[in-house]
C-alpha cells in the first residue's frame, strides 16, 4: 500500500523538474520556470499540510544546482543556495517556531535557481509574510504558510533581479 502523502511530493518534483527543463528551453529563463513549475506545487503542499517535506525541496535544490552546473553557473547557484539558507537559518536558530527547516531548504532551492538575487526574493517574501501576520492580529502565534510568499518573491526576483544567470542557459 502506497502512502499518497509521501508519494505525492516525489511525483510532483519529477513532473516539475521535467517541465522546468522543457520550459527553460523554450523561454531561456530557468529562474522564472523554476518559480512557476517547482514552487507552485510546493506552495500548494505547504498551504495544505503546513510542512515542506525533504522529498519535495531537496530534489528541487539538487535539480537547480545540476542545471546550473550544466550551464556553467555552478558558483552563482551555490552562492545563492548558501546565502539563502544562511539567511533563513539565522531566523530558525533565533526563533525555531517562526520558520521550519523545510523553509530553510526551500530558500536554498530558490537560491540555487536565482543566484544572489535570492536576497530580493527573501526580502519580498518577508514583507508579504509580515503583512499576512498583521492581518491575523491576535492569532499570529499560529504562523503562516510561506509557500505563496516565496512564489511571489521568486517571481519578483526573476523579473527584476540584478543577477539571474539562467537567461544564458541556451544560446
Amino acid at each position: 500500500m502506497t502512502n499518497t502523502k509521501v508519494a505525492t511530493p516525489y511525483i510532483s518534483v519529477a513532473a516539475s523538474t521535467i517541465a522546468a527543463v522543457a520550459f527553460a528551453c523554450v523561454l531561456h529563463q530557468f529562474a522564472l520556470a523554476f518559480s512557476l513549475v517547482f514552487l507552485v506545487p510546493a506552495a500548494i503542499y505547504d498551504q495544505r499540510e503546513r510542512i515542506l517535506p525533504d522529498g519535495l525541496v531537496l530534489p528541487g535544490m539538487g535539480g537547480a544546482l545540476f542545471i546550473a552546473a550544466l550551464s556553467g553557473h555552478s558558483f552563482a547557484a551555490a552562492y545563492g543556495c548558501g546565502i539563502g539558507m544562511l539567511a533563513l537559518s539565522v531566523m530558525f536558530w533565533a526563533r525555531p517556531q517562526s520558520v521550519g527547516l523545510g523553509d530553510v531548504k526551500l530558500v536554498g532551492a530558490i537560491g540555487a535557481a536565482l543566484g544572489p538575487a535570492v536576497m530580493i526574493a527573501t526580502a519580498t517574501a518577508s514583507m508579504i509574510g509580515v503583512v499576512m501576520l498583521l492581518q491575523r492580529g491576535a492569532d499570529r502565534k499560529a504562523g503562516v504558510a510561506m509557500g505563496w510568499p516565496w512564489v511571489i518573491g521568486s517571481l519578483v526576483a526573476a523579473a527584476f533581479g540584478t543577477f539571474t544567470p539562467w537567461h544564458f542557459l541556451l544560446p
